[in-house]
């Protein structure tokens, strides 16, 4: 009789019950998507640089039906001229295990457009995932306003929030929200 138990254990061990397995894979498979870069990239087709972010799938399964929002606080920022190369409007972008992917947002002079009608801002220089400004970004103001002794340079570092949502392929939903940074040219802004 102990035989008999021991023997329905070991198969029960071998086999598990289904609600096991999809639970496993649900983990194993369940896409993990972090927002990499954010930079002004000048696409084939578009007349000029466009805010591009850059996501990454870290994970064995696929993150599908992807969409990306960018926010300025709690207001949306919608673009009027999309991106040749922009594929959110397909609905079906997906990024696949360990994929990059660039997504080309809004025009670099749109958005300037957008926040300087708020006062927020006057040139951008432009973008990246930290709250310093890039010393790249620093020497090329310094090289542009400092020619002798009396001249000064500034920058900021102005916040926007991007918000992404996936599926994954067992029909888990996802979405985060976490921000990235426009850099500014500051210099004579009071």
């Amino acid at each position: 009789m102990v035989g008999i138990a021991a023997l329905a254990i070991a198969i029960y061990t071998l086999f598990p019950e289904e609600d096991v397995l999809k639970q496993v894979a649900q983990e194993e498979y369940r896409p993990k998507v972090e927002l990499v870069d954010a930079n002004a990239m000048q696409w084939l087709g578009d007349p000029e640089p466009f805010l591009t972010l850059y996501f990454e799938n870290r994970s064995k399964g696929p993150a599908k039906n992807f969409n990306v929002d960018i926010y300025d606080g709690n207001d949306k920022i919608i673009s009027k001229q999309i991106s040749g190369s922009n594929m959110l409007g397909s609905g079906n972008l997906s990024l696949q295990p360990d994929q990059e992917l660039g997504i080309p947002l809004i025009s670099v002079s749109e958005l300037q457009e957008l926040l300087s009608d708020k006062g927020r801002i006057r040139d951008i220089v432009g973008f990246g995932l930290k709250a310093n400004v890039p010393e790249q970004f620093m020497t090329e103001l310094r090289e542009k306003h400092v020619k002798d002794e009396n001249e000064f340079y500034s920058a900021n570092a102005y916040p926007l929030f991007v918000q992404f949502s996936y599926k994954g392929i067992t029909g888990s939903d996802n979405e985060t929200t976490t921000g990235f940074f426009v850099y500014l040219d500051t210099t004579g802004n009071g």
